[in-house]
């Protein structure tokens, strides 16, 4: 803990919350694992 190191995780989510974050995605122009890591890193901080 402490060093700014990427790390991978999977999650399973269910198909409309998948969709969901496909479409904020486009509009937000960035890929569907950087907008999800972005939700849950501003979430835990």
């Amino acid at each position: 803990m402490g060093r700014n190191l990427p790390r991978r995780i999977t999650v399973s989510l269910n198909d409309h919350v998948h969709q969901l974050l496909i479409e904020r995605s486009l509009a937000e122009g960035r890929s569907v694992s950087n907008l999800a890591a972005f939700i849950i890193e501003s979430h835990l901080e």
